[in-house]
């Protein structure tokens, strides 16, 4: 790769800082800008020759960490009382040249170890989500009374992003465990949606249970004693003990479902034999309990292998967005039937999730206890 001229560097520099301090005021830019002007030639001459052999991704991740410090550093000198008096004490360069080269230092080993935005197993997960939260945004009030289904779908929508930047900074076992969260929502998700408006009315219900449960300062004694009484009645129509009242608050809400058959005896009021048993997404229960495992710090959190939890995690990421989608389309059949436009985009989107899913799943191989869908 070419060394970058003086000139050309001054340009970029000088527009990321814009960029990136566009929700400063104007004075506190043109600040940002004097001082990053002071800096420039001295990193440019000082940093050019590290450039070399390096990727455009990890070019901009390199000055995207520096002009955070300089607006970092601008911030910190803005709380000093009377700055402008002392400025004068102050070497803002080389305490900027300190910390860049503390970063250069401690970030090398992280170097090119993500996986680049641009990377085909990013984008084009990325731009199926994302228009999918277009659609589902403005629906997302953050009020479960009126917008649940929506809301959950606007947190799990967030969460995929989310897992594409821990695979872009190369944090290929913390991906794992938020597809370990993925999987969570999506049995929530096919519950609701599969479900009758009965089994999202107790959802809503035991919200409030947890709500009260967990944060009893914000109630009154009075209102308390009504909801605890009405948590102790509903446990005993099902034959629950006073030990019970945790897990019944956090999963009652399955009775209600049509799918709850109230003579399996293997149904229990938790995650594993509740929730993912009646979504009849059991099958993923092996895989499951291994990002546990390294969610919990186990022996397995030290010594993962960060290639495999990194197809891993994306091969899970992808089927499970795969259904999750789906059941988005189910659920706002209406919208979609009057917005056919939005809904042939969104299927291209997800043709092409579903060929990269198809992709992953041959790239991992079987998985025990996995079958094919």
């Amino acid at each position: 790769m070419e060394k970058i001229n003086t000139t050309t560097f001054d340009l970029i520099v000088i527009d990321m800082i814009k960029f990136q301090a566009h929700d400063l005021s104007d004075t506190d830019v043109a600040g940002i800008l004097e001082m990053g002007k002071k800096t420039i030639k001295q990193i440019f001459s000082r940093y050019n020759n590290s450039f070399e052999g390096l990727s455009a991704f990890e070019i901009r991740r390199r000055l995207t960490s520096f002009i955070d410090m300089l607006i970092s550093e601008y911030k910190k000198l803005k709380l000093i009382p009377d700055y402008e008096k002392k400025k004068k004490n102050y070497d803002v360069v080389n305490n900027l040249l300190k910390r860049y080269d503390e970063y250069l230092a401690y970030s090398k080993n992280n170097i090119n170890t993500g996986i680049e935005p641009s990377d085909p197993y990013v984008s084009i997960l990325q731009s199926s989500v994302d228009y999918l939260e277009h659609i589902n945004s403005p629906l997302a009030l953050v009020n479960p009374s009126t917008s649940l289904v929506s809301d959950i779908f606007e947190t799990v929508f967030k969460k995929v992003t989310g897992f594409l930047k821990m695979l872009n900074l190369g944090l290929f076992p913390d991906a794992f465990v938020s597809w370990r969260t993925l999987h969570e929502s999506e049995c929530v998700l096919k519950l609701l949606v599969d479900g009758d408006e009965k089994c999202r009315r107790d959802y809503l219900t035991h919200i409030s249970y947890n709500n009260a449960y967990r944060n009893k300062d914000n109630f009154a004694q009075e209102e308390l004693d009504i909801i605890f009484a009405q948590i102790k009645e509903n446990m005993k129509e099902h034959g629950l003990k006073s030990k019970d009242m945790k897990k019944f608050i956090e999963y009652g809400w399955l009775y209600s479902h049509p799918k709850f058959d109230p003579n399996d005896a293997c149904f229990k009021l938790n995650f594993r034999d509740g929730v993912e048993k009646l979504a009849e997404l059991s099958k993923y229960s092996k895989i499951y309990e291994g990002a546990s495992e390294i969610a919990h710090s186990s022996s397995a959190f030290f010594y993962v292998n960060d290639e495999f939890c990194k197809d891993l995690s994306l091969a899970m990421t992808y089927q499970s967005y795969v259904r999750i989608a789906e059941l988005y389309l189910k659920y706002m059949k209406i919208y979609f039937v009057m917005h056919k436009e939005e809904k042939e985009r969104s299927l291209f989107y997800l043709e092409d999730v579903k060929m990269v899913s198809d992709i992953l799943k041959e790239k991992i191989g079987p998985i025990d206890g996995l079958d094919d869908e």
